[in-house]
């Protein structure tokens, strides 16, 4: 063997190595977008549901002072898209669902006066990464993903409320008011819990990920298809983003 090929047999080693112990980190992409409230990549601005500069924003004769969180710009991302289909169970697809009311979650938010930036306003996918990087760019006082779940167990159900491993305490008290929320509108709640997520953890920003419900469990499933029941959930997810936001 020559002194050449053993040394790039080495090189080849060390660089497997160092990808074993420190993972393919991959840099985040630098936005610089000239317009503020553009779209991501890998869409455009039809796309995507942004408030523009001309948004006449609620105030306290329309919005109860409890509510009102005039111009506090927030992330409502529906989790999956595109060819990433995430879960399904008993004839419901998540990334459907999680449009659906990522939707209804953006508009109630709208009329409490934020200023929402959907991270995907149609059937597309995006990275998770363009996902987390969207809190940096614009700023936001919230990120929140929008989710349902499957667990092998068809009898567990309710909405969990999960934050980061990284989560700071605005975030985790904000977890804890949707919790509120959900359980005073009716709806079964399973807790606020902590655990690695990209779209929390990778940014510096105040940042919540609700799973709706159980697509594994019969009843869930069939609550989170039901056009009420989804306005209903989106409307107690908002009213306990609200809570927190209007008084901090």
């Amino acid at each position: 063997m020559t002194k050449a090929i053993h040394k790039m047999i080495l090189f080849i080693v060390s660089v497997f190595t160092l990808m074993a112990v420190t993972g393919c980190y991959v840099e985040e992409p630098d936005y610089k977008f000239t317009n503020p409230y553009g779209p991501l990549p890998h869409g455009n601005n039809n796309n995507y549901a942004y408030n523009n500069n001309d948004y006449t924003w609620n105030n306290n004769t329309t919005v109860g002072r409890q509510k009102n969180i005039n111009g506090r710009v927030i992330i409502v991302d529906a989790g999956h898209g595109g060819k990433d289909p995430g879960t399904s169970g008993n004839g419901v697809r998540e990334k459907d669902i999680n449009l659906t009311i990522a939707r209804k979650l953006g508009t109630k938010l709208q009329e409490y006066g934020a200023r929402v930036v959907m991270t995907r306003n149609s059937d597309i996918f995006i990275e998770l990464d363009d996902r987390a990087a969207a809190a940096e760019k614009f700023k936001a006082d919230l990120l929140v993903s929008v989710h349902a779940d499957y667990i092998g167990k068809s009898n567990i159900n309710g909405a969990t409320i999960l934050v980061g491993k990284r989560a700071s305490q605005k975030s985790k008290l904000i977890a804890q008011s949707i919790q509120s929320s959900l359980l005073s509108a009716g709806i079964e709640c399973r807790g606020v819990r902590s655990q690695g997520l990209r779209v929390c953890d990778g940014h510096s920003r105040p940042a919540v990920l609700v799973e709706t419900g159980f697509l594994s469990n019969y009843s869930d499933a069939k609550n989170l298809k039901n056009g009420w029941y989804q306005s209903k959930l989106a409307d107690a997810v908002a009213d306990g983003i609200a809570a927190y936001l209007a008084t901090h």
